[in-house]
């Protein structure tokens, strides 16, 4: 902990702030962080949305721990690269250092991109290419691999969106695949999830969508489903359902995507027997209002959790009438 003379820099203050704001443990493996991890940031970093290296990216949104932000790491190389129609690859050759180069496809076949090395005469390389006596090792990600970034952009976007009420979501039934997903990039354990915003028009936001009944993440060039925290089936609904099928309801209640819990008011309100069974499943996405000192004020259901319902106060929003 800083004395009093100790300056803290710009992103510690930073880090700290969403600490104190309640984004006390990571949301993507849900460990706990101390204030001094977050101070020091050796086991707690900040997490861009999107990544800085999507040139989309990218918001100083929520803390993370660092080894899931780490991981991280190659997959969004791997997706950059996809978008560049390129891949990393490394080339080897019997007595000579690794060369690093770029794979890509261009109009006339295959191009390939060596970086140059001061250690190695190029004609030597040249021709040992040319003997066929390189080889060439790397990874071709396939498209769902790429599309996990967007994945863990659009749900943490999500989860700051909640604020530490974001938690109540991270821990829902349905979430478990989805922090699982981001976890393990190779595994396809969501087939969809994403697909290109290109009919999309308006900037990045987040709906709570009543078709489907859902999230609806817009961000960059790409459109990303993210289910209610209880609901399980939601992707083996939209894995059953061709991709022209699927209708998509993009007019509902919008929000760009923020810092955790910046300049909004989350709330839960409590029932005494299960919601479902007074409102039913649809209550998510759902307008209502309540008054309160003679104000009334609208809100949105966000989320459910047992007999507990996550609502977010909002001004400028237009209300349909009270729950009922």
């Amino acid at each position: 902990m800083p004395d009093g003379h100790t300056k803290l820099s710009r992103t510690q203050r930073q880090r700290l702030r969403l600490f104190r704001r309640g984004n006390s443990r990571c949301p993507i493996c849900l460990r706990p962080f101390t204030r001094r991890e977050a101070e020091e940031g050796a086991a707690v970093t900040l997490e861009h949305v999107p990544p800085r290296s999507f040139k989309a990216g990218g918001l100083a949104m929520c803390l993370t721990c660092n080894d899931c932000n780490n991981s991280a790491s190659r997959v969004e190389g791997a997706a950059v690269d996809a978008a560049q129609d390129d891949v990393k690859v490394r080339l080897d050759a019997p007595g000579l250092p690794t060369h690093n180069a770029r794979l890509s496809q261009g109009s006339d076949g295959l191009f390939l991109q060596v970086a140059a090395r001061r250690d190695v005469d190029p004609n030597v390389f040249v021709s040992a290419m040319r003997q066929g006596a390189v080889t060439v090792k790397g990874f071709a990600p396939t498209t769902h691999y790429v599309n996990v970034p967007w994945l863990k952009a659009a749900y943490l976007a999500v989860f700051s969106l909640l604020g530490a009420h974001g938690y109540k979501y991270a821990e829902g039934a349905a979430i478990e695949a989805v922090r699982k997903q981001i976890m393990s990039p190779g595994e396809v354990i969501i087939p969809r999830f994403a697909a290109e915003a290109s009919a999309w028009k308006q900037r990045d936001g987040i709906i709570a969508s009543r078709k489907p009944p859902g999230w609806i993440v817009k961000l960059g060039d790409r459109v990303v489903l993210l289910p209610r925290g209880w609901d399980r089936e939601f992707y083996k609904r939209i894995d059953s359902t061709s991709a022209d099928e699927i209708a998509i309801d993009g007019n509902g209640t919008l929000w760009f995507p923020a810092k955790f819990a910046a300049n909004r008011r989350v709330t839960v309100l409590s029932f005494r027997s299960e919601p479902f069974e007074m409102f039913g499943e649809d209550l998510f996405g759902a307008t209502g209002q309540i008054t309160r000192d003679g104000e009334t004020i609208p809100f949105i259901a966000a989320d459910v959790s047992g007999q507990e319902v996550t609502i977010m106060v909002t001004t400028g929003l237009e209300v349909s009438g009270p729950l009922v």
